[in-house]
């Protein structure tokens, strides 16, 4: 059972992000923070997702509760996203940009080689557009976009270097055993894919 709590009930974003921050420092045998707010449980579970910290997550009549589980201690430095602001998200706000999705290393109803030769052209072209999408995710046969033999890796590189998220769907990666071979982007899992998804002004598929 954790015994340290982060009582964050009352308080908006940034103010439970800042306080998990902290606690990861001091508290590196695991704590609980408890929030009364879907916004801010979001944006933290958000955080230790990018940060790759292992946690629970539940909701008790209103109370949400993130157990974050201890392993080391944390340094701000070698957190990946340390902006606790950045991720309060405005819900009043209308949605801005849009995600790309790939279920499929395909595109279109179409014989297989003119299948291909339409993905290679849509990836190619993808890093031309402006602005550049918010994020790609990866899921299904999509997954073989992004390994070592992929015909359109150069152009998902060109996106990654300029800043691009690209989410990678982990449990496809085992179930075609090719974990190993990814080349671009950062294996993830389905409520960041989802997360992703439902973020964006609207989701392109190729």
């Amino acid at each position: 059972m954790t015994s340290a709590i982060v009582d964050a009930r009352g308080m908006a974003c940034p103010k439970p992000l800042i306080m998990t921050k902290k606690a990861l420092k001091e508290s590196p045998e695991g704590f609980a923070v408890l929030m009364d707010n879907a916004t801010s449980r979001d944006n933290v579970r958000r955080f230790l997702d990018d940060n790759d910290i292992g946690y629970e997550s539940t909701d008790d009549g209103g109370t949400y509760r993130v157990d974050v589980k201890g392993g080391r201690k944390a340094d701000e430095s070698e957190l990946s996203h340390p902006d606790a602001a950045a991720y309060c998200e405005d819900t009043e706000s209308p949605k801005q940009g849009f995600a790309v999705s790939f279920p499929s290393d395909r595109m279109g109803d179409a014989p297989e080689e003119l299948q291909r030769i339409l993905i290679e052209a849509f990836c190619s072209t993808l890093p031309d557009i402006r602005p550049y999408p918010e994020s790609i995710v990866f899921y299904a046969s999509g997954v073989h976009l992004v390994l070592d033999d992929s015909p359109v890796l150069a152009g998902l590189k060109r996106l990654e270097d300029e800043g691009v998220k690209m989410l990678i769907c982990g449990k496809c990666l085992d179930y075609y055993r090719v974990t190993d071979r990814v080349s671009v982007g950062r294996i993830s899992n389905m409520y960041d894919i989802l997360s992703s998804l439902a973020g964006a002004g609207h989701v392109v598929t190729p």
